[in-house]
Formats: C-alpha cells, sequence, structure tokens
C-alpha cells in the first residue's frame, strides 16, 4: 500500500514537472483559414471569406485551444484567455449515422464564444450526416441545432 501511494505521488510530480516544463517551451500561437476553394491571408481579410472558416490556435505542450469564427464574421483579436475554464455543452457529440465520434476533435475548439456551426460541415464535407449530442445534464440526446451552440466561460451568467 504504501509504495502505491509513494508511486502514485512519483507520477504525479513527473506529469505537473513535465505538463510546467512543456507550457514554459512549446507554446505557439498562430491564425489560419480552413477553405477549399481558395488560399486566405488571416493578416489582410478583416472578414471571414464566404467559403471558409477562421482558426486562431494556441498550443501548450501537448494541449490545443481554438477559436473558430464562421463566414461572415468580423476577425478581431481574441480578448479573452483560451485556456480559461468553459462549460462543456456534450458529453458526447457525433454523427448519428455513421456512429463517428466528435467528441475529441471538438475538445482543442472549448475556448469562451466560440460557435460550433459550419465547424461540422468541414468534418462531414459533401455528406448527409445527423450530427446529435448527449447533454452532460440529462443524458439526453438532442439533434445539433441549426444555430449551433455558443460554448460559455464557466463563471459566465446563463
Amino acid at each position: 500500500m504504501f509504495l502505491a501511494c509513494l508511486f502514485r505521488i512519483f507520477v504525479w510530480f513527473q506529469r505537473t514537472f513535465d505538463n510546467m516544463f512543456q507550457s514554459m517551451t512549446n507554446d505557439s500561437h498562430e491564425k489560419f483559414f480552413i477553405s477549399v476553394l481558395e488560399d486566405y491571408d488571416p493578416d489582410l481579410d478583416t472578414y471571414v471569406p464566404e467559403d471558409a472558416i477562421f482558426i486562431e490556435e494556441w498550443r501548450r505542450g501537448r494541449h490545443v485551444r481554438r477559436r473558430v469564427l464562421n463566414t461572415g464574421q468580423r476577425i478581431v483579436d481574441y480578448k479573452g484567455d483560451p485556456w480559461a475554464p468553459v462549460v462543456v455543452p456534450w458529453i458526447w457529440i457525433g454523427d448519428t449515422e455513421s456512429k463517428v465520434d466528435l467528441t475529441e476533435a471538438l475538445s482543442r475548439y472549448m475556448v469562451a464564444d466560440n460557435l460550433i456551426t459550419d465547424l461540422l460541415e468541414t468534418f462531414f464535407p459533401n455528406s448527409d450526416f445527423k450530427v446529435a449530442y448527449i447533454d452532460p445534464r440529462t443524458f439526453i440526446e438532442h439533434d445539433f441545432p441549426a444555430e449551433g451552440v455558443r460554448i460559455r466561460a464557466l463563471n459566465a451568467a446563463r
């Protein structure tokens, strides 16, 4: 029992120091567009073009956070902390027809004020898909709303 506790403490220290070291050495920030038709320059465009999605990405070690702006939205600097805790609106999200699980793929988009809409079409281009999610409070499956789902900060008022 003593050795098991000692091992757990050792593993905790190792992970803590690994995360601290990685966060000090591997931080990065970049902006880009996802588009199938054309390459756009995020430094020149002020609005997201009609056929594109704007992504602002932060990396801290192995961890990634992405802010997403959809077609027609104005591109402005992000004022918040991309690493701030958020309310995750689902415990599972995916295509109910093909059973493709998008939960892990969308976890990097859990940044306050993100509106998850057009991004799903990027995951399922030119296909007939039916995205649903399971609510973490009720465990009830819901169809993904056409207007999308807004990611809220953990401390934000409802």
